[in-house]
């Protein structure tokens, strides 16, 4: 009788949204998606349940006792405030808040910047909705544009602003509803180009 291990439906998962991720944090501007299904929510969850565990902490802003609630019981994870949280869940007005205050790590130990993700409306890498990105720095060959609806206005000035004194910074992660999501790390520089 062979004792091959077997994963569990939520280890796959669980790996292939972190694969996901990865994909998207070293090529910047690539859009990729993950596998949440249909539920409202579902792509946020699938997210946090493949990067936050019981030794990382989050925050969300602005508050939502359902959101929170539902990564606490998934994750096993605890709730911090936003500057010392090393994942921020924004969404709306929230996203603006998230980068302004979330911890850029210090010279010692820069790697303890935060990851915040923000919910957006949309997210491609072709023309359509939205405010037009075009992105430069490692991981992208040239220069890419991305396509986002959903972003406040002083999202991309913010992002600017907090890394640019890399590697101190703050790494961002943008979501839609229907599981789509890019990565921006602190080293991304963005132009607005509408």
């Amino acid at each position: 009788m062979s004792t091959t291990p077997l994963i569990t439906p939520r280890a796959s998962r669980e790996q292939r949204a972190f694969r996901a991720l990865l994909d998207a944090m070293s090529r910047p501007g690539s859009v990729h998606r993950l596998e949440s299904g249909s539920q409202p929510g579902a792509a946020i969850l699938a997210l946090f349940e493949a990067l936050v565990d019981h030794e990382v902490s989050f925050a969300v802003v602005p508050p939502a006792a359902e959101t929170t609630e539902a990564i606490l019981r998934l994750t096993g994870s605890r709730l911090a405030p936003v500057s010392e949280a090393a994942y921020v869940l924004a969404t709306g007005p929230g996203i603006e808040v998230a980068l302004a205050n979330a911890c850029t790590g210090d010279p010692e130990y820069p790697d303890r910047g935060a990851t915040v993700i923000a919910v957006v409306e949309s997210l491609a890498a072709e023309p359509g909705p939205g405010l037009e990105l075009v992105l430069q720095g490692p991981g992208i060959n040239g220069c890419c544009s991305l396509r986002v609806a959903g972003l406040p206005p002083r999202a991309v000035p913010l992002f600017l602003e907090r890394n640019a004194e890399v590697p101190l910074g703050v790494d961002l992660v943008l979501l839609a509803p229907d599981g789509r999501l890019t990565c921006l790390p602190r080293y991304t520089r963005i132009q607005e180009a509408n």
